[in-house]
């Protein structure tokens, strides 16, 4: 074989790192020698790289670039069981072959020709990360691909990571599934005691089961509910009860494959509007901290003018000065709550990525048509159309009017709570008494609030971030404020 493989930076690797191929061939003394390197994304034939000879006669090819065009992100923050987030990551393989000219002497008069495939490697894979300095010097891909208890999640944590009971949150982590799949997402519920309240297990039993070497799994408190309430009989894995809870991946054979990630319910309360900021991390993955102090916006707002002459028989309302151009852009700042100096390092990470979201969630009063209704042992249930991009959740509490009267002897007008939602037929279960064990369309509308939560795309204008970690006064509080602002403009009008 003229090509032999000299080194490589390893087969699974992040793609905003140095990614380089080295290689050696006994054919460098040729005329007009060069190495080729053909690049194969996916399966797909992507470009063919030249090099010439350089120290010690090797062929030297850096590919980060190339696979960096063939990565993105994936974004779901009300991510429900597992997902392969193939926008994250890629395979790829090389082949090289060399070029040089036919002719033997030193004198190149032939033509050039290139070689069959000398060297193919093997299937490799990158994904959307960027390790910083001291980072990768230590690098080692066992770290991060799902091997045993001590493999890192993407999303690198503090020790406890603090979320409200309706937050959400997506752990997002590596893996070669022909050797080591999670097949399983562990929780484990805990008081406030730290006593343990449930164990419970989300299987990934997508089909086809989810084997992306890129792959995520909701496991913050409203995924896992949202998950659970899914199931039937409907129930609630992470309620009020509980003030602690883990996750962590196991195989098929219930060993632990990850780390685990250590919840903590937060309950402070606050009178303002909670937004729960989403960004991409420097591993690749997202992560999500909720920011619920005041938070204020502003409209920056710059026109282009021009002088114009009045005619000399104007009219009222004729103008001397006028606007040729107005660019208006909203800004936000958002304010976090006290924060603990593990969690520093962890928003750190905010402050520099280049894909930020924000959930905005608010409640909306919602008038919502009644099309029937059913006896259920004492109480009524109603069959709801329910407006498209909103539910209905368990505990909403409503106000209901029948307009054409009821025949399972509930009252045509009064109030309630949705209890339960029946996962086989869709009827929403309430504490409304009935007492005729009959059931007849029936019309009226129902009026509850509910959640209604808006993910508006983000571009950061704070250009310093202050660790706060470090040793400071005793009792000085925590806090961190970010100016954002929307990725579009407020208003662009021309004339």
């Amino acid at each position: 074989m003229a090509i032999t493989l000299i080194s490589n930076s390893g087969t699974f690797r992040p793609a905003y790192n140095p990614i380089q191929w080295v290689v050696s061939s006994t054919n460098v003394s040729r005329c007009e020698f060069v190495y080729l390197c053909d690049v194969y994304i996916n399966g797909d034939f992507i470009i063919r790289l030249k090099a010439e000879a350089g120290v010690n006669d090797y062929g030297y090819f850096r590919i980060e670039r190339v696979l960096q065009d063939y990565l993105s992100k994936d974004f779901r923050h009300n991510l429900v069981g597992f997902a392969s987030n193939t926008n994250s990551s890629c395979e790829y393989y090389l082949e090289f072959r060399e070029q040089y000219n036919t002719n033997y002497a030193t004198t190149c008069v032939g033509s050039d020709t290139i070689s069959a495939i000398q060297y193919t490697s093997a299937t490799c894979r990158a994904w959307n990360g960027a390790l910083q300095y001291k980072e990768l010097l230590n690098f080692s891909a066992n770290s991060y691909i799902l091997n045993s208890s001590t493999t890192k999640f993407l999303n690198f944590t503090p020790a406890k990571m603090r979320i409200p009971l309706d937050g959400y949150f997506v752990a997002s982590f590596l893996q070669v599934y022909s050797t080591t799949p999670a097949d399983t997402l562990e929780i484990k519920t805990y008081d406030s005691s730290f006593t343990l309240l449930n164990t419970y297990y989300l299987d990934n039993d997508t089909s086809p089961v989810i084997s992306g070497a890129h792959s995520s799994v909701g496991c913050g408190p409203q995924n896992l509910n949202d998950h659970s309430e899914q199931l039937s009989p409907v129930a609630t894995w992470i309620d009020s009860s509980v003030a602690f809870y883990t996750v962590q991946l196991l195989d098929a054979t219930t060993a632990a494959v990850s780390g685990a990630i250590l919840f903590e319910i937060d309950n402070r309360c606050t009178k303002y509007n909670k937004y729960r900021l989403w960004w991409l991390n420097k591993k690749g993955a997202f992560n999500s901290y909720s920011f619920n102090m005041v938070a204020s916006r502003r409209v920056d707002s710059t026109q282009v003018t021009y002088d114009k002459l009045l005619d000399v028989s104007y009219t009222e309302g004729d103008r001397g000065k006028s606007v040729i151009n107005v660019d208006a852009q909203e800004a936000y700042v958002f304010q976090t709550d006290r924060v603990r100096k593990e969690e520093c390092d962890y928003l750190e990470d905010l402050y520099t990525s280049p894909e930020i979201y924000v959930s905005d969630s608010n409640l909306v009063e919602l008038s919502i048509a009644i099309t029937g209704a059913v006896y259920n042992s004492g109480t009524a249930s109603f069959v709801l159309s329910v407006p498209s991009g909103y539910t209905v959740p368990v505990g909403t509490k409503f106000i209901y009017f029948v307009s054409d009267g009821s025949p399972i002897g509930m009252a045509n007008t009064g109030g309630g709570v949705v209890t339960d939602i029946d996962s086989i037929t869709g009827y929403y279960e309430t504490n409304v008494p009935a007492t005729i064990n009959a059931g007849a369309l029936i019309t009226g509308y129902l009026v509850a609030n509910v959640p209604e939560t808006k993910i508006i795309p983000m571009v950061r204008t704070t250009t310093t971030f202050e660790d706060n970690s470090l040793p400071k006064p005793t009792n000085t509080a925590i806090n961190y404020a970010i100016e954002l602002q929307p990725s579009y403009k407020l208003n662009i009008q021309s004339y």
